[in-house]
């Protein structure tokens, strides 16, 4: 699988030669106007080189380039709108593990550009012919950095005792500024650990155990470069995307400031479908991928959406994992029991390494369950935009059969 090409986040593959060279030509093709671009990076030890590979090709076609150091996906996407620049680019592998590292492109507006300017984007650098080289990058500057940190003046401030895990991230810069900021009762998980291992949102088990142990009120993980959010409870329950969504678009269901259907992708749980609807909440399906369901929520006028990964996007703002975290935080101290009437179906999922005669077997097997499922379950297999992997969710009325599916699956 070629994870040199844009994929559903931009492009990502292992830091090494090829992902250098790629980065150096995207700083050509972007800064052909001469336009300014912002440029971030999270804590991966790659981070540097690729960056200024990046800047090598920006300053040799005339570009200019504002170094934002450290910095969230998401805090850079607001301060290239609030700041009028051409682009911003993150080098971040998001949730990956720390051998990955990318690019993800922002256009003018600070959404993720679409396909179609991706696959342009692509034609130019392939056009690029120079050997990559690279440029010191010039100094940092905390311009975005404090844009940014202004807009969560606007949350107000919730009084719950709270640990953070900033996956040992970009968010690692921001998280203490925005405590410190907003007064919030919240600490940080101290840990020492590479970026997303065995830490964060994907995988919150430390968290957790952290949450309960020590009588914080809630937890709240975000991934690698600051995008995804999940939750921890007092008790150590979980909440990921689906109950996240709910909680807030019940919420804002109840006080009339939800605009339109809730967007939400193809492999979201049928059950939170179904809820929503319950509550009197219209919902409606895009392809997987936050730029997606933005997009989707900007062509229908929506106000909400996410993803089961959550990616939660609210108003007009990419995917935040702090903000949004804090807005729910703000909803469940209003409306305790809001997750009551939540009911979830059961669902499995497993990772294959990919290999193109793989996933062909898996879809057809995966055929053969869906007869028998009907209209009682859903099986989803899908190569992965972010990893060579291929992605597989079964999701049913019944927890043990979900298990017995994913067993079957697994001997493909």
């Amino acid at each position: 699988m070629d994870m040199r090409s844009f994929g559903t986040d931009g492009i990502r593959r292992i830091a090494d030669r090829e992902l250098n060279e790629a980065a150096y030509k995207l700083g050509k093709a972007l800064s052909s106007n001469g336009k300014k671009i912002l440029l971030g990076v999270d804590t991966r030890p790659s981070g540097k080189t690729v960056a200024e590979y990046f800047y090598a090709g920006v300053k040799e076609n005339g570009g200019e380039m504002i170094n934002c150091g450290i910095i969230p996906t998401p805090a850079l996407s607001f301060a290239v709108k609030k700041l009028g620049a051409y682009r911003g680019v993150e080098i971040t592998a998001s949730h990956n593990s720390v051998e990955y590292n990318g690019l993800k492109v922002f256009d003018e507006n600070g959404a993720k550009i679409s396909g179609e300017t991706a696959e342009e984007l692509e034609a130019v650098m392939d056009s690029v012919n120079d050997s990559p080289k690279t440029l010191p990058l010039p100094e940092e500057n905390d311009q975005a950095l404090n844009e940014y940190l202004k807009n969560f003046d606007e949350i107000h401030p919730c009084s719950f005792k709270i640990l953070i895990d900033t996956a040992c991230g970009a968010t690692t810069r921001t998280a203490p500024k925005i405590i410190e900021r907003r007064s919030l009762n919240a600490s940080i998980l101290d840990i020492d650990k590479a970026i997303n291992d065995a830490c964060g949102a994907n995988d919150v088990r430390l968290l957790k155990s952290k949450v309960v142990a020590e009588n914080y009120d809630f937890g709240l993980a975000v991934d690698g470069d600051g995008d995804r959010l999940v939750m921890v409870t007092k008790e150590g329950k979980v909440l990921k995307g689906e109950e996240l969504i709910y909680i807030l678009a019940v919420y804002m269901k109840k006080k009339k400031t939800l605009k339109g259907k809730v967007v939400l992708t193809e492999i979201t749980n049928g059950g939170l479908l179904k809820s929503l609807k319950s509550a009197g909440v219209d919902s409606c399906k895009c392809k997987v991928g936050d730029a997606n369901v933005y997009r989707k929520m900007r062509d229908i006028g929506s106000n909400l959406g996410g993803e089961p990964s959550g990616h939660i996007l609210i108003d007009d703002m990419q995917a935040d994992g702090l903000w949004a975290g804090i807005k729910i935080l703000n909803v469940l101290k209003e409306y305790p029991d809001i997750l009551n009437d939540l009911k979830l179906l059961p669902e499995a999922s497993l990772n294959f390494r990919y290999s193109k005669e793989l996933e062909t077997k898996l879809i057809a097997r995966a055929e053969t369950w869906r007869g028998y499922l009907g209209d009682k379950g859903k099986i989803t297999v899908r190569a992965s935009g972010t990893e060579p992997l291929i992605r597989v969710r079964v999701e049913c009325e019944s927890s043990f059969l979900c298990r017995e599916i994913i067993k079957d699956l697994r001997k493909s």
